[in-house]
Formats: C-alpha cells, sequence, structure tokens
C-alpha cells in the first residue's frame, strides 16, 4: 500500500503525510514551516483537556469520581464465607466443620489421657463435653429438583443465589435428619477393611508426637 499524501495548506507542496502535522482549521502542514509545531503541540494538549473531562464526567454518571473501594468488597466476602463455613445453611446453628471436628476429637482423647480420665463407656460423651459440646457441620450433596424444601429452609440470601452451582449445602446432623438426608451423611463415612486400617496404623503412630504436644498446649491454655 502506498504512503499517504496529502497536499501543504503553506507552501501548497504534496508531500508525506507522516511529515505534516494537523492545524486548527483542519488543513495541514509540513512541520518544518515556522510556528506549525508549536500550533500541533498546543492542539495535542487541547485534546488531552478535553479527554480528561470526557472521563472525569463518565466517572461521575457512573456513581462519582472516586475509585471503587476494593477493600470493602474484599472484606465482605471474607466475612460471607466464614459464615458459609461455620453456620447451618437451614437452621443457623454456628458450629464447626466435620473435618476439623474429628483431628480435635483424636487431641481431645489424648487430652483425657493426660487427665487420667479416659473411660471407653464414656468416651463419645467426655469428648463432646471437653470440646464443647460442638455443633458438626457436614457438606452433603444438593439437588435441585430433589432439595426444594431445602433450598426455601436457606437463611442466607447470597447462598440462595449461588447453591445452584455449588450443588452442595452445609448442614448440622439434625438439619439432615429433619429434612431426611441421613443416607448422604453416611456415605461421608468411609468404610475401610481390617486390611486398609492395619496399612494405616504406622501414619497413625507417626502423628503421636505431634498430637500429644497439641494436647498438651491446650491442656496448659486450660
Amino acid at each position: 500500500m502506498p504512503p499517504k499524501m496529502v497536499r501543504c495548506s503553506i507552501c501548497k507542496e504534496t508531500v508525506l503525510k507522516s511529515k505534516t502535522y494537523a492545524l486548527a482549521d483542519g488543513t495541514r502542514a509540513c512541520r518544518s514551516h515556522d510556528g506549525v509545531g508549536e500550533e500541533a503541540n498546543k492542539l495535542h494538549e487541547q485534546d488531552k483537556e478535553r479527554l480528561k473531562k470526557e472521563v472525569e464526567k463518565k466517572k461521575k454518571s457512573f456513581g462519582g469520581s472516586k475509585e471503587p473501594d476494593l477493600s470493602k468488597f474484599i472484606e465482605d466476602g471474607r466475612k460471607f464465607r466464614e459464615e458459609a463455613n461455620t453456620h447451618c445453611w437451614t437452621c443457623g446453628a454456628e458450629g464447626i466443620p466435620a473435618k476439623e471436628y474429628f483431628a480435635e476429637c483424636i487431641v481431645a482423647i489424648e487430652r483425657l489421657k493426660i487427665r487420667g480420665e479416659m473411660n471407653f463407656l464414656t468416651l463419645n460423651n467426655d469428648i463432646n463435653k471437653l470440646m464443647g459440646n460442638p455443633v458438626v457441620l457436614f457438606t452433603l450433596p444438593y439437588s435441585d429438583e430433589e432439595d426444594k424444601e431445602i433450598y426455601r429452609s436457606i437463611r442466607n440470601r447470597k447462598i440462595k443465589d449461588i447453591i445452584h452451582f455449588l450443588k452442595c449445602v452445609n448442614m448440622c446432623k439434625e438439619c439432615a435428619s429433619k429434612f431426611k438426608v441421613n443416607d448422604r451423611l453416611e456415605a461421608l463415612f468411609p468404610k475401610p477393611t481390617w486390611e486398609q486400617i492395619q496399612n494405616m496404623m504406622s501414619v497413625v503412630a507417626s502423628l503421636d508426637p505431634v498430637i500429644k504436644e497439641m494436647a498438651e498446649k491446650k491442656e496448659k491454655q486450660n
């Protein structure tokens, strides 16, 4: 494609467009002519100022000239995630996730050993009492078609808006019974064979020093 040619409004010569500047009257002139460069710079500054004013005007039309406060957005997201992870979505009870609960149970058993209060007949009650009888939260599968009653009971509006994508619901044991989804709860618990249990014993044994340290630390805190 041949280079663009224009006619200089001062010397009337036909020259390359790249060797000219635009003037205020809409014509172009050779850069070598006196005053052409100054006028071009003036027009450039005027265009920058005009563009700046247009941007400010559009900002105001979209809610002000200030930049959006992302810190509030991030904090709201953090609070939402925290509440979603620590509360039953249907009854609103505050609790702890199942994985965290069972990990704490192991530490609680070690604390009972340290206290000399280990009793297999009352172990479950002793563990829960030592932990403050927490509400345990389980993440269960959710179906839009089958769980309309569960959907209607969800208290958090934001969760209701996204549960169709999450395909799961955070629920305490009592609500699992209320909505008759105990089968989903039971499906979360593995049923290992004796051989698998034997294979895991070495891993469990290697954790003993860590568990004991955590138990001793909690005992000192209490």
